[in-house]
């Protein structure tokens, strides 16, 4: 589980864009190289913050099944589970753009405070703090609501929109 199902405030998302490899719901993903797809975050400086994924994508082929007319997006509704979110690599993905989430994809170690700032940390988990000196590392991408609960979920307001880089001058050392 990634993201807590109840608790969503959707404002603004995007469902235009495929994503290149596997990830969990409730990471930050940000544009590839690739022209329509987006990946989760890495240290390369040249990538742009897409969103907060809200589909798990699993490293899985296609299935065979589908239609070769009609819906295309990899969407995938596993009969013992019509309410899991699953679509497979290269498959269209929903990313939060602006709105309010429970997570538990938290850099490990983090302890999230109510009014701190959301930066993107490793492997497109959120983190508390600047987690390296590559640019993608130092957006931000939103403010804690609160701090984690017993099951190490926390709610945080997410506003890509306007994710922005911190200035080398407010890196603390």
């Amino acid at each position: 589980m990634a993201l807590k199902a109840p608790h969503r405030k959707v404002i603004a998302d995007d469902l235009n864009f495929r994503c290149n490899n596997a990830a969990s719901e409730g990471m930050v993903v940000c544009y590839s190289s690739t022209a329509g797809q987006v990946e989760k975050s890495t240290s390369a400086d040249s990538k742009k913050v897409a969103g907060l994924l809200m589909t798990n994508v699993e490293a899985r082929g296609m299935p065979l099944d589908l239609p070769l007319l009609g819906d295309d997006t990899g969407t995938a509704d596993l009969p013992r589970n019509y309410n899991k979110n699953v679509t497979y690599v290269s498959g269209y993905v929903r990313m939060l753009k602006i709105g309010e989430v429970e997570t538990d994809q938290i850099v490990s170690g983090d302890t999230p405070a109510a009014g701190s700032v959301a930066y993107i940390g490793a492997a497109g988990k959120l983190s508390t703090s600047i987690s390296g000196a590559t640019l993608i590392h130092r957006a931000v991408v939103g403010h804690w609501l609160g701090a984690k609960d017993s099951n190490s979920f926390a709610k945080v307001w997410i506003n890509i929109t306007s994710a922005s880089v911190v200035p080398f001058s407010y890196i603390q050392h």
